[in-house]
């Protein structure tokens, strides 16, 4: 009857206006991923700066973001995002030949330079943060004192740097993601450093291996996907794993850092005082 086909009609109106309204919400939303994108673009360029094998830049930036679970934002704040599995190893264990006593106990600004660089590599989202410690173990052990750090004993850390290495990755479960190598006598790396290499890192779009980069010259520590820890643990002697960024030059992300603390270690008593004399009062 009229009555149930007007009351029909009404109905079928309504939902045409719903449907209506839905639609130019998901236009509206649309547009707001396309502006995003570009503006993502534009910023990841200037403040992020990576490029991978191939030079890609930008968009690529956007989409790593979307598939760690980016939150719209500026993409420097890079601790907004879902970070990957990655651990770090802290190499705590060498002889410091060099410096003549051993550099990882040397103060600075009132504190072991071991200490100070695992406080650093904490403020990072690196969990957990393995130390290897070897040569003066228990005093190196002491340095780091409560800070939430595990520990490993590297017994042979005579043979070099490599046997530190492979004791480092022995302790690390299977299911990570990927582990960071940090070098224990550069205390100006900072956290945020650690933060962009894992932001960058995408194994399964060919990011595999994250280099940290100022001003064109490579630096540490390096990000590798666990793809490449059985080839790290057959090192041996006193090198490390630079040599298979080489071999595996299309998986090489590089990410340009803010400042030259990825490129300062500390080996001499003269590179040691400089940093001294760097170095403000209370900073981390």
């Amino acid at each position: 009857d009229k009555p149930q086909m007007s009351r029909l009609f009404r109905w079928i109106v309504q939902l045409a206006r719903i449907v209506e309204i839905k639609h130019n919400l998901l236009a509206v939303f649309s547009r707001a991923i396309q502006l995003y994108d570009d503006l993502m673009s534009e910023s990841g360029i200037r403040s992020w700066g990576f490029s991978c094998g191939d030079g890609s830049r930008g968009r690529e930036f956007v989409r790593m973001k979307r598939e760690q679970g980016a939150i719209l934002g500026h993409p420097r704040h890079h601790q907004m995002f879902i970070q990957r599995d990655c651990h770090a190893l802290l190499l705590a264990a060498g002889q410091s030949s060099r410096m003549g006593s051993n550099k990882l106990l040397a103060e600075i600004d009132g504190r072991p330079m071991v200490a100070r660089v695992a406080q650093r590599l904490l403020s990072s989202h690196a969990r957990p943060i393995v130390a290897v410690l070897g040569n003066q173990a228990d005093q190196v052990d002491a340095a780091l004192g409560k800070l939430p750090v595990d520990r490993v004993r590297n017994p042979a850390f005579a043979e070099g740097l490599s046997s530190s290495l492979k004791a480092g990755l022995a302790a690390l479960p299977e299911d990570i993601d990927g582990v960071i190598v940090c070098l224990g006598d550069m205390p100006l790396v900072a956290g945020r450093d650690l933060d962009r290499l894992i932001a960058a890192f995408n194994p399964l779009e060919g990011r595999a291996i994250v280099v940290p980069v100022r001003r064109g010259k490579r630096g540490n520590p390096v990000l590798w996907a666990k793809r490449f820890i059985p080839e790290m643990a057959e090192l041996a002697g006193d090198v490390g794993a630079k040599h298979l960024i080489g071999e595996h030059a299309e998986l090489v992300c590089e990410v340009e850092m803010d400042s030259d603390g990825v490129l300062v270690d500390i080996d001499t008593p003269d590179a040691l005082a400089r940093l001294r004399d760097k170095v403000k009062p209370t900073a981390a």
